[in-house]
């Protein structure tokens, strides 16, 4: 157990094999010329209690500005972290502004009541990125009751990203793909096919989102891309800012959830100021309400391209706005989109319909 106080020193790492237990830590003005600005590690048991992260960087194209993990197959055996009760502010990184969560084929990550703040990635993950490889049917990563306030994104250059201004969440290595929408994984003699549809491997519970940024990307509270699936809680995301969904983004495949949760004032300068559905994505919204979201081009509520697949079931969303396509000011329905809706859309720039739904 470390209980201590690292402050303007170069990477603190730990490698493969250790058990790591940070109580009461403060890591300040640390630098990384790759990954964990404050603090590195390759482990198989982690653990990091009511410690404080403040302007950390990691320089170059590294991940975790105060924090990187890796956890799982490529450290000898499944690992396990827990970071509960930190306060991260003003960490900058690659991906990750102020966490990088690498998990492998067994690694899984906890995070309880995390205050995250006025953290910056110069790619993606203004505030935290999760990188897991071969899904599995249970939750890889978990995160309960932590705000996210103010974290941003900024690309360096038009090569970055720069999706996902509090959260980004992507899968990195293909070892599994989706043959048919099913509820079961199913094998071959030498393959592992896991359906996206069957398993959501990131949940995030109880959360705050105010003020995060991804301007010239998508998702400015959470994003999630590449297969990537997200399972959103009881959460409020309440205004963040993207080009594609100010408040969340669902990208290239990804699987998204969204229930019992309130998007408030968030826009877009694009499309979904509340919600943006990519190509190929499965979004269900349940029991959620959408209110005073806008966007510059369409979908002010929700928006959708590509063919992508939309469920929203007693869903409200309501004064949204959409300054190009007025009639489209609660949802635009790409064409190509399987959509079903038990919902209520109202409000704030519709046709005279009152709904504010155009079907592309």
């Amino acid at each position: 157990m470390l209980r201590s106080r690292f402050e303007r020193l170069f990477s603190t790492t730990l490698q493969t094999g250790a058990v790591i237990d940070l109580l009461n830590c403060t890591f300040r003005e640390n630098f990384a010329v790759s990954s964990g600005g404050g603090f590195h590690a390759n482990v198989v048991s982690f653990a990091a209690r009511k410690c404080s992260f403040v302007s950390n960087i990691a320089v170059a194209a590294g991940g975790g500005g105060a924090l990187s993990l890796r956890l799982g197959a490529n450290v000898l055996m499944g690992g396990l972290a827990v970071v509960e009760d930190v306060m991260c502010d003003s960490n900058e990184a690659a991906t990750g502004g102020c966490l990088s969560w690498n998990l492998e084929e067994d690694g899984e990550g906890m995070m309880f009541r995390g205050a995250l703040t006025a953290n910056k990635a110069r790619s993606f993950g203004g505030a935290m990125s999760v990188l897991y490889t071969v899904p599995r049917l249970t939750p890889m990563f978990s995160v309960v009751d932590a705000s996210f306030h103010t974290n941003v994104v900024t690309p360096k250059s038009s090569l970055d990203a720069g999706h996902g201004g509090a959260i980004f969440v992507y899968p990195s290595v293909f070892r599994w793909f989706s043959k048919e929408y099913s509820t079961t994984p199913f094998y071959d003699d030498s393959n592992y096919y896991l359906n996206p549809i069957s398993a959501y491997h990131v949940h995030i519970v109880g959360c705050t989102f105010d003020g995060n940024e991804a301007k010239s990307g998508s998702g400015g509270g959470v994003a999630i891309s590449r297969m990537g699936s997200v399972d959103l809680d009881n959460s409020i995301i309440h205004r963040c800012e993207a080009m594609d969904g100010g408040g969340v983004a669902a990208l290239d495949s990804a699987l998204l959830r969204i229930s019992g949760g309130t998007l408030l004032s968030c826009s877009a300068s694009s499309s979904g100021g509340g919600v943006f559905s990519g190509t190929e994505a499965i979004v269900t919204l349940a029991d959620s309400v959408l209110d005073n979201c806008t966007a510059w081009a369409q979908g002010g509520g929700v928006a959708t391209t590509g063919t992508s697949v939309l469920a929203m079931v007693h869903t409200t969303v309501r004064n949204s706005r959409a300054a190009f396509r007025p009639g489209a000011a609660a949802a635009f329905i790409g064409g190509g989109t399987a959509a079903a809706a038990s919902a209520t859309a109202n409000g704030g720039g519709c046709y005279p319909s009152g709904e504010g739904l155009f079907v592309g």
